[in-house]
C-alpha cells in the first residue's frame, strides 16, 4: 500500500546566504516536535528555482530578486499552484500590499522576526495537516492507495477501465482500477470535480485553461473535450471555483 505521506517542502529563495542559512534553521526549530518534518531547498536565484520546482509546498522568497524581481516569481509560483504558501521577505511595509497580489500567506519585515515567522509557518503546517488528511482510496490492480484529493488531476473511463490520473512529484502518474465513474463523481462531491463530458472528471484546481471545446490540466499539455452537453455546468463549476478561492480570471478562459 502506498501510504501518500509527504514531507512538508519548502523553498527558501535569497541572494544572501547567511539569510538563507539562518531561515532554514528557524524553519528546522519550529517543526523540531511537529509531526510533518520540512524538506527545506536554498535557491539564491528566482528562476533557478522554477526551473527546479517539484511540488513545493511553500515558497518564501524576498521581494527584491537577484535577476527577476521576487514578486513576478510568485507570481508564477502562483499560477502553477493556486492554494501553496508564499511568504514575503520585505524591505518596506508598503511591498506587503502588492505582495497579497498573489495571495500571499504573509510579509515579515526584515530584519526576520521569528516568532512572525512561526505564525505563519503554523497557519501553512496547520493547512498541510488538513490536506494529509484528505485522502482518497483507490483500489487498482497492484493494490490499495491513498492519494490526496487535491492531486487527483482528473478521472476517465475507456473501455470499461477507469484511470486515475494524479501528480505525485510534479509528474502526471496513473492508476487503473475496475471503479465506475459515477462512484467517484460521488466520493468526490463538493471537493471542486466537474465532469467535462460523459466520460471524464476533472479537477477544477488543475484547471490551466479553457478553450470553447477543450479544457486544459496543468502545464502537462493534458486537454480533455468539453461537450456541450456539459459545458454550461462545467463552466459554473469553474467559475465558482475561482470565486471561492479568489483566485484572478485567466487571459486563456475562452468559453
Amino acid at each position: 500500500m502506498e501510504v501518500g505521506y509527504r514531507m512538508l517542502k519548502i523553498a527558501i529563495v535569497n541572494s544572501d546566504e547567511s539569510i538563507r542559512n539562518r531561515l532554514s534553521l528557524m524553519i528546522r526549530h519550529f517543526f523540531a516536535d511537529k509531526e510533518i518534518k520540512p524538506n527545506i531547498a536554498l535557491y539564491d536565484d528566482g528562476n533557478d528555482f522554477l526551473e527546479n520546482d517539484k511540488d513545493t509546498d511553500l515558497l518564501i522568497i524576498d521581494f527584491d530578486g537577484k535577476n527577476k524581481s521576487g514578486l513576478q516569481i510568485a507570481k508564477d509560483f502562483r499560477e502553477k499552484y493556486k492554494t501553496k504558501g508564499i511568504i514575503f521577505l520585505i524591505e518596506k511595509e508598503e511591498n506587503a500590499i502588492l505582495g497579497y497580489q498573489v495571495f500571499a500567506t504573509g510579509c515579515l519585515l526584515k530584519p526576520i522576526d521569528e516568532i512572525m515567522l512561526d505564525l505563519f509557518l503554523n497557519k501553512e503546517y496547520l493547512k498541510k495537516k488538513d490536506e494529509d488528511l484528505a485522502k482518497i482510496s483507490i483500489k487498482s490492480k497492484d493494490g490499495l492507495f491513498a492519494i490526496r484529493y487535491e492531486d487527483i488531476a482528473y478521472i476517465e473511463i475507456k473501455c470499461h477501465t477507469l484511470m486515475v490520473h494524479y501528480f505525485k512529484d510534479g509528474d502526471l502518474k496513473c492508476l487503473f482500477s475496475r471503479s465506475s465513474l459515477k462512484e467517484y463523481e460521488q466520493k468526490l462531491s463538493g471537493r471542486y470535480f466537474a465532469k467535462c463530458c460523459v466520460y471524464a472528471l476533472v479537477n477544477l484546481k488543475h484547471v490551466s485553461a479553457v478553450k470553447s471545446k477543450c479544457v486544459y490540466i496543468g502545464k502537462t499539455k493534458t486537454s480533455l473535450p468539453l461537450s456541450a452537453a456539459n459545458k454550461e455546468a462545467f463552466i459554473s463549476a469553474f467559475m465558482k471555483y475561482l470565486s471561492d478561492f479568489s483566485v484572478l480570471s485567466r487571459e486563456d478562459m475562452c468559453f
